[in-house]
């Protein structure tokens, strides 16, 4: 079901921390070029850097936070659609992402932020496409608009090569851990370091 344009009137919806909560966001803190903006991040691998700070996981899952400093957005839904649009742009060279298809959707404060959350799918894919699950906030900070977007791009049942181990893709439970990386990481964003 979807909660279109409802909005919250929680204060602080939080999710608790658990220990592997705390051990995934210790990749250190990005700060957006220019900005007084922070995050604390996920220790995987890093592969762009600037206005989209994108990391991946064993090509199974990745998130990436985005900021689209680009003329003067006061509404979440124009924040949204800016800086997912500049997510996609910025992204292209690793997952071409054709369309979001939001399922859930909501409006709460976390930190004294108003935030957008949305699940849903999102096409992948230059000449096929396929959907994979994404959970995403995006909010205004410093009058910056900005994206967190998490996604499971790995198929269920799929085996990966690891550090010369194999690894089998359970997705529901890397649906459930990318959605505490992503609700965790907006847990800590922040306009001090």
């Amino acid at each position: 079901t979807s909660n279109n344009n409802k909005q919250s009137n929680d204060k602080n919806e939080t999710i608790p921390s658990d220990n592997k909560q705390q051990e995934i966001l210790t990749g250190g803190t990005y700060k957006v070029p220019g900005k007084n903006i922070y995050v604390d991040v996920p220790n995987w691998q890093e592969i762009e850097k600037g206005f989209t700070e994108l990391f991946i996981l064993h090509g199974i899952k990745y998130v990436a936070f985005t900021a689209n400093d680009n003329g003067d957005i006061t509404s979440l839904a124009a924040a949204h659609n800016t800086a997912f649009e500049k997510f996609k742009q910025n992204i292209q060279n690793y997952s071409y992402v054709n369309s979001l298809t939001i399922k859930e959707d909501k409006v709460e404060t976390i930190n004294g932020i108003e935030v957008y959350k949305y699940i849903g799918t999102v096409n992948c894919g230059r000449d096929t496409g396929y959907d994979t699950f994404v959970i995403g906030y995006s909010f205004i900070i410093d009058g910056v608009p900005c994206t967190i977007t998490g996604s499971v791009i790995a198929e269920d049942g799929k085996i990966y090569q690891m550090n010369g181990e194999q690894l089998t893709v359970d997705y529901e439970e890397e649906v459930i851990e990318m959605t505490s990386i992503v609700e965790e990481m907006m847990q800590t964003v922040r306009n001090t370091k």
